[in-house]
């Protein structure tokens, strides 16, 4: 407690000295500017400091923005009860806004990541307001956020709109409006414009499949864009072909958004502020272990720093990365949180050093068997050939889906019990009938390997059914060593509320322990936009999670079937097939860990 109210009474003297030695002066020199403007609008001088102002956009934001500090900390800190503080530009927000300006005036678009409160929003909304105000310029904007009700409500000062009103109405009657600006004509929720003829407009808009489609717009700001749930990637797409400049704003929210997909792809600039650049901020800073998370040693800390990790103490891993450390791999509510160093990495050594591993395609002979074909992106990746003389060597899980052309994908692995890591996999889009066929194919192919395919929707029960008809080995809910007649037994993997925690479960332990035995880079990639909405673990909205599933199928297989062994008369995987793939033999005994 000593150190934390250490931390405070540095804060306090910090703001404190900043205020007395920046923004008091600052306030004074305003004042007097401000009263030779409002006494003569028309003289020489107020028409050279506006003209200043237009052609300066710094000088204009020291000199006419202001902000309004909610935080009641804040205004103690500073000694100023109202909280309406001077917009005095720090040296890493002059670059900034000056870069925000290029973009808009170019047709560029550029990605923001920032820790919180460093004033991002608030700065590209004021650049827009400066373009706004230029005359004859005519240039539109568009503001947009995750929901309406923080674009724009009326009163409201955390709004995005609010904080244009709260400058226009300290801008009137200094002169830089129209005469015939008029609240009542030019002001409406979710829409500014100024009263000249053809004069620029500022629209909002929440996020929407078809957000920035109605219009054509100089630039649009999408605000903390991690939190477009849902149609993020159609709103991204839509304001593709309306919008100059796109400035995309966020604090980091895990993975699996259209947000994430812009920062790491290389398609755009990004620009990142963080808490380090803020000279109030970043005062005092020096280097040492994380007071909340212990994997972290000799990182940058601050007294601002340590007093914010104070407040967010409750779930400092995902608080900490989110609100201060602009840190993906933390936030989002990912599944696997606590492996996701370890996932990221994986995916970047298999992304940089791919495996060799042989791909297929497969095309359907006459009479349904299946027919590999070499091809360089085929879907079907084989490791390693199969190793005969073993029972129970391998299984095969699988993930069923519709084969719809937007749909998930249908996905099986072939894992070897002996070596710990999968030796075949497939994802992609095909109908039930052939990807019942494809598992009999590898069923075989992988010395009569056991098949658990999910048997939840009506496409998987569909790939059951076919797969009861051309194959014995097919996972059952039953013991492994007690007889079980065909026609009554329940096949297949079933995912419910109470089977999903388990299964994931045990996935999550595999990846945690390095053990997962997964080649896949696709499945590392689904891993990181696994995340866990309303309490239960999914892909997040838009990304596939087929991949995941098998995986954790994968491991219930595993556990159900007996230890492998070897035998000594070989197994010929294909002699005994039917013409049409379909083996004649019965299953004589099945096993489980579950019960319906």
């Amino acid at each position: 407690m000593n150190e934390q109210n250490n931390h405070v009474d540095f804060l306090k003297q910090t703001w404190r000295n900043y205020y007395l030695e920046t923004i008091r002066p600052n306030m004074e020199e305003r004042a007097m500017i401000y009263q030779k403007m409002v006494s003569t609008p028309n003289s020489v001088f107020s028409m050279a400091v506006r003209r200043k102002a237009m052609l300066n956009i710094v000088y204009f934001f020291n000199y006419f923005l202001w902000v309004f500090e909610s935080k009641v900390y804040y205004r103690n800190w500073y000694g100023q009860d109202d909280g309406i503080i001077p917009f005095i530009l720090f040296p890493f927000q002059e670059k900034f806004i000056i870069r925000v300006v290029e973009a808009i005036e170019t047709g560029q678009s550029i990605l923001l990541e920032k820790t919180r409160e460093m004033g991002a929003s608030y700065m590209v909304l004021c650049v827009f307001l400066w373009l706004w105000l230029q005359e004859n310029a005519a240039y539109d904007f568009l503001i947009g956020a995750h929901k309406f009700e923080v674009v724009d409500k009326k009163g409201v000062k955390a709004t995005l709109f609010e904080k244009l009103r709260f400058n226009i109405e300290r801008l009137k009657p200094l002169g830089f409006l129209p005469e015939t600006y008029d609240d009542n004509t030019c002001d409406n929720v979710g829409l500014i414009k100024t009263a000249q003829k053809g004069g620029a407009s500022i629209v909002g808009e929440a996020n929407n499949p078809n957000f920035g489609r109605s219009g054509r717009y100089a630039a649009a700001l999408m605000d903390e864009f991690s939190f477009w749930d849902e149609t993020d990637s159609a709103a991204w797409i839509g304001s593709g072909e309306t919008c100059g400049a796109r400035i995309v704003v966020s604090t980091p929210c895990g993975f699996g958004k259209k947000f994430t997909d812009l920062r790491f792809d290389g398609s755009m600039e990004v620009i990142t502020l963080h808490w380090e650049d803020h000279p109030l901020k970043g005062a005092g800073k020096f280097t040492g272990d994380h007071p909340l998370l212990p994997d972290k040693k000799q990182v940058a800390l601050s007294p601002w720093y340590l007093w914010k990790c104070e407040q967010l103490k409750d779930d400092p891993e995902a608080n900490v990365g989110q609100e201060l450390d602009i840190d993906y791999l933390t936030t989002g509510m990912p599944y696997f949180r606590g492996q996701m160093p370890y996932v990221v990495g994986r995916y970047k050594e298999l992304t940089e050093k791919p495996i060799e591993v042989k791909r297929y395609e497969f095309e359907l002979g006459e009479n349904r068997e299946i027919k590999l074909i070499p091809y360089p992106s085929g879907r079907i990746f084989i490791l390693d050939e199969a190793v005969s003389g073993w029972k129970y060597r391998y299984c095969i899980s699988a993930d069923t889906a519709e084969g719809l052309e937007h749909g998930d994908n249908s996905a099986f692995v072939v894992y070897d019990r002996i070596k710990g890591h999968d030796v075949c996999w497939f994802a992609g889009k095909c109908d039930t009938h052939v990807f019942a066929l494809l598992l009999v194919h590898f069923g075989f192919k992988y010395q009569k390997a056991y098949i658990g395919p999910e048997k939840n929707n009506t496409s998987g029960g569909a790939v059951l059914n076919e797969l009861k008809n051309m194959y014995s080995y097919i996972m059952h809910e039953q013991d492994f060593s007690l007889r079980m007649p065909r026609d009554k037994g329940k096949y297949g993997w079933n995912t419910n509320v109470a089977t999903r925690g388990i299964m994931l479960g045990k996935l999550r332990k595999a990846v945690s322990e390095k053990c997962e035995g997964i080649s896949d880079l696709q499945f590392y990639n689904e891993a990181m936009t696994f995340i866990t909405k309303n309490g239960k673990p999914q892909a997040e909205s838009g990304k596939l999670d087929d991949r995941v599933m098998t995986q954790a199928i994968k491991f219930m297989l595993n556990d159900w079937l007996p230890t492998p062994r070897k035998i000594e008369k070989k197994v010929d995987e294909f002699k005994d097939m039917h013409p049409f793939g379909i083996k004649p033999e019965r299953k004589k005994d099945a096993r489980t860990i579950w019960v319906s």
